[in-house]
């Protein structure tokens, strides 16, 4: 039990220090659409579990008590902020989260704090409070009262939402990107069935929150190792994996969000290492490119990109801005089509008709010439014949 107990605040406070680390990593990207609600998650995680660790190491029931209504403030809004998050994510329901119907989403978790630090006058979260001695420490194992099923009925249904949204938008996009889903349903539903697990009775102790330093782990290999809020899919649906024109798109900052596996060949780069690049480093290859898709408005031009083998390839490359159902910009749309057939075909039929030219010119300066020949010959003929009426001496 002792090492158990051990084990338990070690992997708390080690949570709490990568939750701080998150918090510091995300405000880098603070910017990045997304990152606020990621940034709710993380702290409501931290909140919850630093209070949580108080609550096992303190003696005093009071201090107990109070520690335990502090999670409450974390636990709350984490389903909030994860179901946000997961909307922009999957591009659902994000005119909810975005605008002001978001604040209907906190009605039911701010009644829920304010019930839970008013709980002694109506027992509604808690209807009945006691401790017991769980291992070496002496932990609250209350009676749950009406309102805290109602509440974890609520966070179970947005969390489960989210987690469908993630779902959802796994199955049509990449590899890359059904990674970071796992990810993401992992991180978060973890803690989740620790709960369920400590509220069926099946355990006296309460794993939610030592799962959530696996979910803290998980979360923190997703924004620092997999550049998780800084890759949000903006346009999956528009890339088609079988096109034969190659497809990027590009976010509000210019780095690469998806591509296809035309894309794939053409810039000689797999689709795992140019996500999270900047489209400069992509299309290195391709300067005129860089220039084309920093314009404002839509662009197309032709281009020609030298292969290694010294055979010149032609491409028709257009870039088009991608704009939500609001009509902000969230990024660029990249398509580059293959046009070198028909290139040598345009220079094969110029060489055609130069040639033609080049015979027109001779044939009718020959023309010309002909004509002049015959313009002597009558003039000279003229002249024999009126050489008839000449008086011979």
């Amino acid at each position: 039990m002792l090492l158990e107990s051990i084990i338990s605040i070690t992997s708390l406070s080690v949570g709490i220090f990568l939750c701080v680390i998150l918090i510091y990593l995300l405000h880098q990207y603070k910017n990045e659409k997304g990152s606020t609600f990621f940034l709710m998650l993380i702290i409501s995680i931290l909140v919850w579990a630093a209070a949580f660790m108080f609550e096992m190491i303190v003696s005093s029931e009071n201090l107990m008590m109070l520690f335990a209504k502090i999670q409450y403030i974390g636990v709350s809004f984490v389903p909030v902020a994860w179901f946000s998050f997961c909307s922009i994510y999957a591009g659902k329901f994000d005119n909810i989260v975005r605008g002001r119907l978001f604040y209907l989403l906190t009605i039911i978790p701010i009644l829920t704090i304010i019930l839970v630090f008013t709980n002694e006058s109506h027992g509604l979260i808690w209807s009945k409070i006691d401790f017991s001695n769980i291992g070496v420490f002496k932990m609250l194992t209350p009676i749950h009262g009406t309102w805290f099923w109602i509440h974890t009925t609520y966070s179970y249904l947005l969390i489960a939402t989210g987690s469908l949204l993630i779902i959802w938008k796994s199955l049509s996009i990449s590899s890359t990107h059904i990674k970071r889903s796992i990810l993401l349903i992992s991180a978060v539903v973890l803690p989740w069935v620790a709960n369920m697990v400590y509220l069926l009775k099946m355990t006296g102790f309460d794993y939610t929150v030592l799962t959530s330093v696996a979910s803290i782990s998980l979360l923190f290999l997703g924004v620092y190792g997999y550049k998780l809020v800084n890759v949000i899919p903006i346009a999956r649906n528009i890339v088609i994996e079988g096109l034969d024109d190659a497809v990027v798109v590009l976010d509000e900052n210019y780095r690469v969000v998806d591509m296809n596996p035309s894309a794939e060949r053409l810039l000689e780069v797999s689709t795992d290492k140019a996500i999270g690049l900047g489209a400069s480093q992509v299309f290195d290859r391709c300067p005129e490119i860089i220039r084309l898709y920093k314009s404002k408005k839509s662009e197309k031009r032709s281009i020609c990109i030298k292969e290694k083998n010294g055979v010149n390839k032609y491409y028709a490359v257009k870039a088009s801005p991608l704009y939500d159902k609001s009509k902000r910009v969230l990024g660029k749309l990249i398509v580059i089509r293959d046009i070198t057939e028909i290139k040598q075909t345009e220079n094969e039929l110029k060489e055609k008709i130069e040639e033609l030219e080049r015979y027109k010119k001779v044939t009718v300066g020959r023309e010309l010439k002909m004509i002049e020949l015959k313009k002597q010959i009558e003039e000279f003929q003229r002249k024999l014949s009126g050489g008839d009426d000449v008086p011979v001496f």
